[in-house]
């Protein structure tokens, strides 16, 4: 009588394997959780990167898409087994924060994704830095930033994890020539504009990358 008490203890049962199927699938699918997460760590420490939508790289966005729906469902499973076949064990509890986690993780993504779509035939500061094309005219998108802040005729044009410097004035190239003013209207900090213009080869001495404005376009 003791040794089957022991054994049926809710202290044992709560840190035993789950006893019920729906226990067993919420299990089964974070450890599809955790196994898409490492293929995707892999993916990206192979130089694998994203673009600016979320499938712009499936070779990313199969693995971290999977890894989410897994979460999730395991929760839901998880939920099921807890509240209406009595599971007890500790690992479908953990479902269940794990599950509500990345779904909060989703919902905040999705709200908080707030750049606008980069208009047809420009490039994001991102995507120029990630593949630079140097010395040839160009149209790049991005927001702005530290205008009137720093101490140039320039401010900071950001899209993602890429930002670099933006000269309107003072633009001199190596044979004498100047560049043209670009004038800047009525341009504030946060607003998103496409700027024609050339991305500077970088030097030794370059710690953020220049870019030289030709003409900007009126903020979206």
């Amino acid at each position: 009588m003791t040794a089957n008490t022991a054994t049926t203890s809710p202290t044992r049962r709560f840190f035993a394997l789950p006893a019920t199927r729906q226990g067993g699938w919420a299990l089964a699918l974070d450890l599809a959780f955790f196994a898409f997460m490492v293929v995707f760590f892999a993916l990206v420490a192979s130089d694998q990167r994203g673009g600016e939508t979320f499938f712009s790289n499936l070779w990313l966005a199969t693995p971290i898409l999977l890894a989410g729906l897994s979460a999730v469902a395991a929760g839901v499973v998880a939920c099921v087994a807890i509240f209406l076949r009595g599971e007890q064990s500790i690992f479908s509890f953990a479902s269940v924060l794990l599950g509500g986690f990345v779904l909060f993780w989703i919902v905040a993504e999705l709200v908080g994704h707030d750049e606008p779509i980069t208009p047809a035939g420009s490039l994001t500061v991102e995507e120029l830095l990630d593949s630079p094309v140097y010395q040839e005219e160009v149209a790049v998108y991005g927001r702005v930033d530290h205008l009137g802040e720093l101490l140039c005729p320039c401010f900071t044009l950001e899209y993602g994890e890429g930002v670099f410097v933006v000269w309107h004035d003072l633009m001199v190239a190596e044979d004498g020539t100047a560049r043209p003013v670009v004038q800047l209207g009525d341009l504030d900090d946060g607003d998103y504009v496409t700027i024609r213009g050339e991305l500077r080869t970088p030097d030794e001495a370059t710690t953020i990358q220049e870019f030289w404005a030709a003409s900007i376009s009126e903020p979206d």
